[in-house]
């Protein structure tokens, strides 16, 4: 499974890179741990690069207005407070119960006591290098499949750098492959070549088995390390059933071993078997399983000791008795992780294990790690928490949201947000009821028209004007939404994206999240894939402000001659200067209204995290913008909230600056996971994040 964080690209990974680049000069960023104290938060603030000045609210809280918490992060806790970012693979202890999982996109090793305890056994967070060495110094390139042998030797698919580790001893190793160099060669050691390992299993022997997603095959890596291909051939793709090469596979997905070392292997055809001596056969086929209400992409396989297969599908998990029926275990048409018997639970399963009696299936659920009872379809989370989304209007309390990012205050305390993921625009009022204003959930267009008869794309900004209008950047082009819901299209045409001038639908415009308005009614637009400041006139004339499409840069000047990297937020005060979230530049721009673009905070050359004297401040990844009633300007910068007072004075309001990923409420700091946009209201600060809405008092 391909999943863009944060939506969009290369934004994530160059936050990633910043926020390290800010940890490791300041001490943090470590590696293998059993708890989260590695973070730059415990850090000296006499190193240049990490210097925050906390100025929280006395007796302040952050809590979550509405929505749901929970999803995907990094933490290490207990139960349903630990965070996972895509648990895709899972091996169990028999000895100690223990488990281990894949943590993908935070590229660790994760260990789950028989509690529910998360710690970090190998890896480090953030560096997806596929560097060998001690578990607390090692590195992974995005692992996807795990395994244990009966010796307690953990063996890694590690997919994105298409090799095969070992842990053993507290010491990681490649055991086959070559970093970051594809292929399908067999041989000894490094000189095999795997293409996208993405699932194994080991047998009774020590032998591992791989299943290799580019290469259509079945790999046999020996207990002597000795890689070969025992079934199907490097690039041909088929169902054939056969001996050896002649048989064909097509993007083997799972694979597992019997008690009498046959293999098992899920690929888009159904589940395939081979025998020790190379022969494979089908043993139910995707349309089979499909009429028995399974089939589709298999992410895991188990068997028990009485010859049942069990098959995980990322919303499914299926049974395949040993008398050659197949039936639906538990799970339905959601992805999601909600607990509860059968069809009423909701699964989102990347692989799985199970235990020696054949009682209990583990589960590796994207969010979560599952436990999933055999004889009662039972299942229940022992660690991490799954958002909880939807669409539902309604009190606060009760309502749903999915992926809610940009968001606009009105002078009477409502807020408007754009619903991304729900494809609608909804208002919270100030007396805690969620409606919706326009589009229709789950329903994606660019069809003008009043209310749930309009249709809205991803909509990610939200800007509103003196009449109470509010526009929004909606797959390139620009919306306006009046107060009683009518929309319509003010300039560029829906999903056609580019940088041209023009007037009304004439002009195109490229990807925005950002846009706002000025006190003479000019809408400033921020691309960030073009790295440009647009403006459209109250007559509907598009223009280029500042900045050059397609080159981006840090110089200041006026207009054109400027340049941005990356810009993902921009606000006007009062006397109509634009301020310019200028991501890719760790920067905070400011524009006149005459266009001329300088470097309001911030520093082009150097990513940090320094608090205090306007001019010496330092960011890592500002990306979104709002004042306050009194003229002081919040920037959200990776998970915390920053000031700049009128005084110019830089200090942090909420959160810290450290490598965890997860939502904390409660008293103050608290702590924020990807927070998405800002809005004040009073001494209220709201804050969109993945798919709910928080508050939390400021000073």
């Amino acid at each position: 499974m391909i999943r863009y964080k944060l939506l969009r690209t290369p934004a994530p990974s160059l936050i990633a890179s910043w926020v390290l680049i800010a940890l490791t000069a300041c001490g943090g960023g470590g590696g293998a741990t059993s708890n989260n104290s590695s973070s730059a938060a415990a850090s000296s603030s006499a190193n240049s690069v990490y210097a925050p000045i906390y100025d929280y609210a006395s007796g302040g809280q952050l809590s979550l207005l509405t929505g749901s918490l929970g999803g995907y992060g990094y933490y290490n806790g207990v139960g349903t407070s630990a965070r996972f970012d895509e648990a895709t693979g899972i091996a169990r202890d028999a000895t100690t119960g223990d488990l281990f999982v894949t943590d993908r996109f935070n590229n660790l090793i994760r260990k789950v006591s028989a509690t529910g305890t998360v710690s970090t056994y190998a890896g480090m967070l953030g560096s997806h290098n596929g560097a060998d060495g001690p578990i607390s110094s090692a590195s992974f390139g995005y692992p996807s499949g795990i395994a244990m042998s009966n010796t307690g030797i953990l063996y890694v698919a590690d997919e994105g750098a298409d090799t095969i580790r070992k842990i053993s001893g507290g010491v990681v190793s490649t055991l086959a492959g070559s970093t970051n160099v594809s292929g399908s060669a067999d041989g000894s050691g490094s000189s095999a070549r795997f293409h996208s390992p993405r699932s194994l299993a080991v047998d009774s022997n020590g032998n591992v088995f791989v299943a290799d997603l580019g290469n259509h095959t079945v790999r046999k890596i020996s207990s002597g390390g000795l890689v070969s291909t025992p079934a199907g051939s490097a690039g041909l793709v088929g169902s054939t059933d056969g001996s050896g090469n002649s048989a064909r596979f097509s993007y083997p997905t799972a694979i597992a071993v019997d008690a009498s070392n046959n293999v098992y292997i899920g690929d888009t055809n159904g589940v395939r078997k081979m025998t020790a001596a190379g022969a494979v056969t089908t043993v139910m086929s995707d349309s089979t399983l499909s009429a028995a209400g399974c089939g589709g992409t298999i992410t895991g396989l188990a068997i028990d000791s009485g010859s049942n297969l069990y098959i995980s599908y990322y919303q499914r998990i299926c049974k395949l008795s040993s008398g050659g029926t197949a039936s639906l275990l538990a799970g339905n048409s959601e992805s999601a992780v909600i607990d509860g018997i059968g069809s009423a639970a909701s699964v989102y399963t990347q692989g799985m294990v199970i235990d020696a009696t054949g009682g209990a299936l583990y589960l590796a659920d994207a969010y979560a790690v599952r436990t999933l009872n055999t004889s009662s379809a039972s299942v229940t989370t022992l660690a991490g928490k799954g958002p909880y989304v939807g669409y539902l209007d309604g009190a606060t309390s009760n309502a749903r949201f999915r992926q809610p990012r940009g968001m606009v205050a009105d002078a009477s305390g409502n807020l408007y947000v754009a619903d991304s993921g729900n494809y609608l625009l909804r208002k919270i009022s100030s007396s805690g009821i969620v409606s919706t204003l326009a589009g229709s959930a789950g329903l994606w267009g660019n069809t003008d028209g009043s209310g749930s008869a309009a249709r809205l794309g991803s909509i990610g900004a939200v800007a509103r004007d003196s009449a109470g209008n509010l526009y929004l950047m909606d797959s390139c082009a620009l919306r306006k939404v009046t107060a009683a819901g009518v929309v319509t299209t003010l300039a560029g045409l829906a999903s056609t994206c580019s940088t041209l001038d023009g007037t009304g639908t004439a002009a195109r415009f490229s990807h925005s999240d950002a846009l706002t308005l000025d006190p003479s009614g000019n809408i400033f637009v921020a691309e960030y894939s073009t790295n440009v400041i647009r403006k459209v006139s109250p007559t509907g004339v598009v223009t280029t402000f500042a900045g050059s499409a397609d080159f981006p840069g840090s110089s200041d000047g006026s207009g054109t001659a400027a340049r941005f990297a990356y810009p993902e937020s921009i606000v006007s005060d009062s006397s109509g200067n634009l301020y310019v979230a200028d991501t890719g530049n760790h920067a905070i721009r400011k524009i006149t209204p005459a266009g001329l673009v300088s470097t309001y905070a911030g520093s082009a050359t150097t990513a940090g995290y320094v608090d205090g004297n306007l001019g010496s401040s330092l960011f890592v990844a500002p990306r979104a913008l709002t004042f306050d009633s009194s003229g002081n300007l919040y920037v959200v910068d990776s998970n915390t909230v920053r000031k700049i007072s009128t005084t110019g004075s830089v200090s942090t309001v909420l959160g810290k600056m450290d490598e965890l990923s997860v939502v904390v409420t409660g008293s103050l700091p608290g702590h924020l996971n990807r927070p998405y946009d800002i809005a004040v209201i009073g001494k209220k600060l709201y804050i969109t994040d993945e798919n709910g809405i928080l508050v939390a008092d400021i000073p």
